[in-house]
């Protein structure tokens, strides 16, 4: 197996971004934080994730606005999970959506993000 897949996790909610990467780093993979969309465009340049996690809601940019930015950039994530409180159904921004790979439902829960880190993991085992 090759690398582990690095993920990026940015939540306005400091304890909520912090506590999702001590997971993801339990796991196996390396997790950067961002607390705010703007912040999170900057960290995700400056370390190239394979993953990035994003609160849709966030001060400064929104999720859907960073997802955008992360997929035009000339090395996108092989995955964008949109994080939100709501079902993506009920989410307000759902129109922004489009920009995401995945949906996940705070709290998300420890198999759903197992999975979302294996098929990132699949993708670069494939290469």
């Amino acid at each position: 197996m090759s690398d582990k897949c690095s993920v990026l996790v940015a939540d306005d909610n400091r304890d909520a971004a912090d506590a999702l990467a001590q997971l993801i780093e339990a796991m196996g993979h390396p997790a950067r934080v961002a607390y705010d969309g703007a912040q999170a465009f900057e960290e995700f340049v400056a370390f190239e994730p394979d993953v990035a996690i994003l609160d849709v809601q966030m001060p400064h940019m929104d999720g859907c606005a960073a997802a955008a930015r992360m997929r035009a950039h000339e090395h996108p994530p092989k995955l964008i999970a949109s994080l939100t409180g709501m079902p993506i159904d009920q989410e307000p921004m759902r129109s922004g959506s489009g920009v995401f790979d995945e949906h996940l439902t705070k709290p998300c829960e420890i198999a759903e993000l197992g999975d979302l880190l294996g098929r990132c993991q699949a993708a670069i085992d494939a290469k």
